[in-house]
C-alpha cells in the first residue's frame, strides 16, 4: 500500500545516514527553580523609623479621611521567655477628615499608629501592651475628657479602643510576618488555599479564598541596586458561593423559614449535599505541604446552635402561668442583602529575616443592608494604607 511505501522510504533514508558522523544536540535541562525561604529573625536592638499614610475613599473615589503618622520601633529580645517586644515610641499623627464623627476619628487613629506589642520568637503575634500610653492618647485625640466620664463609660471606651487596636495590630503583623514565616516558595509561582474565617456581618463562618506568591527579587531601597529583598503579594476574599448561601439563609430567617447553620449542616450531611459554612472545618495541611498549590484549611470552631425558647409558660413569664409579663420582643436587626470584600497586601521584605521595608495594604468592602424601617442602605469603602520602614544601620 501507499502508506507502507512511504514508511519504507523513511526507513531507507534513515538507514543511509552515517551514524558515526551524527551529532545529537546536547540535552537541555531547565534551570533549577529560584526558591525563597522566609524566616523571622529580627535582631535584638534593631530600630526603625516607621511612616504610615492612610486614605479612605467612598464609592465615587472621594477621600473621606486621610492621615499620616510616624513612630519609632525598637526590637527588644526576651530570650528567656522566647519572645520579642516591639516598642512604639515618638508617635506623631496629622490628618484631616471630611467629618468629625467619632467613628472616622478612631478609624484614622487606630489605622495608622500601632501600640507596643509582643510576638513569639518564631513570629506568632501574642498581644498588645495594655499599659501602652497610646491607649489614652487615642481617647484624648477623639476629643474625650476622660476625667469627666463616668467610670463605667470610661471602662467601655478603653475596652473598645483596646480591642480595635489589638485586631488592627494583629492584622498588620500578619501581613508582615505571621503569614509568611517558615514558608519555602518558588519565585513567580502562584499558590492558593482556603481558610475558614468568621464574618460577624454574615452571622457565621465562610471560606476565605487566598492567593499568594513571591513576585521576584528586588532592591530593598530605591537607591540600591542589589536585589536583597523580595516582593510578596497576598490577596484574599470570601468565597462568593459561601456568601450567597449565608445571605440566602439570612433571608429565610427574616421570613421565618430558616434553619440554624448546624441544622442545615446536618441536613447536608444526611443528603450528601455540600455542607454549610461553620458545619465542619478541614484540618490544617502539614508544614511540608502548606505552601503547595491546592487547598489547605485552618481549623475553625463549628457554629453553635441557636438557643431555643423555652416551651414552659412559667419560664417565659406568661401571665397565664402567674409569672411576670414577658419582655417586649427585641427590635428587628438589619438584614444584609449583599456583601463582598477584597483584601490585598504587597510587601517588600528581607527573606532571611522578614524585616520589612514597604507594605501596601488595600481593603475594599461593599455592603447593602435593609434597615428595620424597610429602607435599603448601600456602603462602599476602600482603604489604602502604606507603611514604609527605615531601619537604622
Amino acid at each position: 500500500m501507499k502508506v507502507h511505501g512511504t514508511y519504507g522510504m523513511i526507513a531507507l533514508t534513515v538507514a543511509l545516514v552515517p551514524l558515526s558522523g551524527c551529532k545529537t544536540a546536547p540535552e537541555t535541562k531547565a534551570p533549577p527553580a529560584d526558591r525563597v525561604h522566609l524566616e523571622f529573625a529580627w535582631p535584638d536592638g534593631a530600630t526603625a523609623q516607621v511612616r504610615v499614610h492612610q486614605r479612605i475613599e467612598d464609592r465615587a473615589g472621594k477621600v473621606v479621611t486621610e492621615a499620616t503618622s510616624t513612630f519609632r520601633w525598637k526590637v527588644v529580645h526576651r530570650t528567656e521567655e522566647k519572645r520579642l517586644r516591639i516598642e512604639t515610641t515618638e508617635a506623631a499623627l496629622e490628618g484631616k477628615a471630611a467629618t468629625d464623627n467619632l467613628q472616622l476619628v478612631l478609624s484614622r487613629l487606630i489605622g495608622t499608629v500601632l501600640p507596643s506589642f509582643e510576638v513569639a520568637d518564631v513570629g506568632d503575634f501574642l498581644g498588645i501592651d495594655e499599659t501602652d500610653p497610646l491607649l489614652e492618647a487615642y481617647a484624648l485625640a477623639a476629643g474625650m475628657d476622660l476625667d469627666a466620664l463616668p467610670p463605667e463609660q470610661l471602662q467601655q471606651i478603653r475596652a473598645l479602643v483596646r480591642r480595635a487596636m489589638e485586631e488592627q495590630t494583629r492584622d498588620v503583623w500578619g501581613n508582615l510576618v505571621t503569614f509568611w514565616a517558615t514558608r519555602d516558595l518558588e519565585v513567580g509561582r502562584r499558590y492558593t488555599r482556603r481558610s475558614p474565617t468568621e464574618v460577624p456581618l454574615l452571622g457565621g463562618t465562610v471560606d476565605l479564598l487566598i492567593d499568594y506568591q513571591v513576585e521576584g527579587r528586588v532592591p530593598c531601597e530605591a537607591e540600591s541596586k542589589e536585589p536583597r529583598c523580595v516582593t510578596l503579594s497576598f490577596r484574599s476574599k470570601p468565597d462568593p458561593e459561601a456568601v450567597a448561601r449565608r445571605l440566602q439563609a439570612a433571608g429565610e430567617a427574616a421570613s421565618g423559614g430558616a434553619k440554624s447553620s448546624t441544622e442545615a449542616a446536618a441536613d447536608a450531611e444526611a443528603t450528601g449535599a455540600p455542607k454549610t459554612e461553620g458545619a465542619a472545618a478541614e484540618t490544617e495541611a502539614s508544614d511540608e505541604g502548606h505552601e503547595e498549590d491546592g487547598e489547605a484549611a485552618e481549623p475553625s470552631t463549628p457554629a453553635e446552635d441557636e438557643e431555643e425558647a423555652s416551651s414552659d409558660p412559667a419560664a417565659a413569664g406568661s401571665p397565664a402561668a402567674g409569672g411576670t409579663p414577658a419582655a417586649s420582643p427585641a427590635p428587628a436587626a438589619p438584614q444584609v442583602l449583599a456583601f463582598s470584600s477584597v483584601n490585598e497586601a504587597k510587601l517588600v521584605t528581607e527573606p532571611e529575616t522578614l524585616r520589612p521595608h514597604r507594605l501596601v495594604r488595600t481593603r475594599q468592602a461593599d455592603v447593602k443592608v435593609r434597615l428595620p424601617t424597610g429602607a435599603v442602605v448601600e456602603q462602599h469603602q476602600r482603604t489604602v494604607t502604606t507603611f514604609t520602614f527605615d531601619w537604622e544601620r
